[in-house]
Formats: C-alpha cells, structure tokens, sequence
C-alpha cells in the first residue's frame, strides 16, 4: 500500500511538472529559444521526463519492498540470534560512510551525463534539419566526425557514472558477506540454537547480501535520478514573454 500511494504521487508529480515545463515554454519569449540550443529542449522534454515518469517510480517501489524485506530478515536474525545485533552497527556505519562518499560523485557524474547529452540532440537534430545543405556543401563525413566527437564524450561519463555504480557495489557487497560470515559464526558458537534454528538464521542472512545490495542500490539510483527533476524544474521557473 505505501509503495503504491508512494508510485502515484510520483506520477502525478511528473504530470505536474511536465504541464508546468510546457507551459513555461510556450510563453517564453524569442530570445529564449535563440540563446537556447533545441537539443537542450528536447532532452529535458524526452530523456529527463523519461526517468521521471518510469525510471524513479520503478525504483521507488523497489526500494519500498526491499527496504522492508531487509528490516523483516534482521528482525528475523537478531531475535533468533541476539549476538548478531553486534555485527549490524559496524556494518551499518560503514555503509552509511560509504554512501556519503558515493552519493555526491554519483550526483555530478549523472549531471554532467546530462548537460553532455545535449549538445548530441541539438548535433542530430540540426543535421537532420540541414541534411539537404549538408550534402550539397559535401560536408556528411564532418558532421559524422562532429556526432561521433560529441557522442563519445557523452558516453565518457556514462561510462563514468556505471564504474562508479560497479565500484560502490563491490564493497557493499563485501560488507553484506560479513554480515553473513557473523550470523554464521554466532549460530555456530550460540549453546542455545538448535539445528533448525541456525538453519533459519544461515538461510536469512544468505538473503541479506541480495536486499542490502538492492536497498543501495535503489537509493544511489533515485539520488542519481534527482537531477533530471532538477533540469526540468529550471524550466517551470522561465521568465513569460512581456506582452
């Protein structure tokens, strides 16, 4: 129920600021448009309301249901298993150390994707527009050259802001493997669990590394996804054409 309230009034939200943008823009003045490259446009209409209306509401519900399938499994494991509550505040600090250090990296790279992602919509659509003086100029393989340039630095920091994902994923993934390796060796040394019991905490903490790891990785990707809902936001706050 929480994630469904939560996935509409992020739909509606997109909606919202999507008749907000296009408002703004339909009653921009001319000179917005002149000093404004179309392919600017076009990405913050396109790929920007794009992660708003599928990408954020998908990891919205993700990260509600992993969220609280990780606090059941802890619950779980701490009250079959006490002395694993030990383990957990270490981990847990690390992991938020970790995501102070991530998140604001992650941030500028997804940001700087965006800003460089531009320039390849206005490239591609100005060729489209001019196909006919391009060819006639002989000027095709200078405006491939011109994508093929803009498109790789484009794809530098995509390449950029995926490492960045790989990299935060291996160590979280390291730190959930001890948080197995605890709830293991605490059943294994508890006087008091019996064989069934230190199966239910085994079983459990085997699920641990899947849902902290997606809890993660849910969060990194809507503090990631912000920035569009920064870039469209820019354009609800243009300036209307003096009449």
């Amino acid at each position: 129920m929480f994630a469904y309230l939560g996935l509409t009034r992020l739909i509606n939200a997109s909606g919202s600021l999507h008749s907000s943008m296009l408002f703004c823009i339909f009653r921009s003045p001319m000179a917005f448009f002149d000093t404004t490259p179309v392919g600017r446009i076009m990405n913050r209409f396109s790929s920007d309301i794009d992660i708003l209306d599928d990408r954020v509401p998908r990891t919205f519900r993700l990260w509600a249901i992993m969220l609280s399938t990780l606090l059941v499994i802890l619950v779980v494991i701490s009250v079959n298993t006490p002395a694993f509550m030990i383990a957990i505040v270490p981990v847990g600090v690390l992991y938020f150390i970790m995501l102070r250090y991530y998140l604001p990296t992650a941030r500028q790279l997804k940001r700087i994707e965006g800003v460089t992602r531009s320039p390849v919509y206005n490239h591609f659509n100005e060729s489209i527009t001019g196909a006919s003086c391009i060819r006639a100029y002989r000027a095709v393989d200078r405006f491939i050259t011109e994508s093929q340039a803009r498109v790789d630095i484009n794809s530098t920091f995509y390449h950029a802001a995926n490492t960045a994902s790989w990299w935060i994923g291996i160590r979280l993934e390291l730190l959930a493997n001890f948080l197995v390796l605890a709830a293991a060796l605490f059943s294994v040394f508890s006087d008091t669990l019996s064989g069934a019991g230190i199966g239910l905490s085994l079983t459990y903490s085997l699920q641990v590394v899947i849902a902290l790891n997606l809890v993660v990785q849910s969060v990194s990707e809507m503090e990631m996804n912000i920035v569009s809902a920064e870039r469209a936001e820019e354009y609800t706050r243009l300036a209307p054409e003096v009449k």
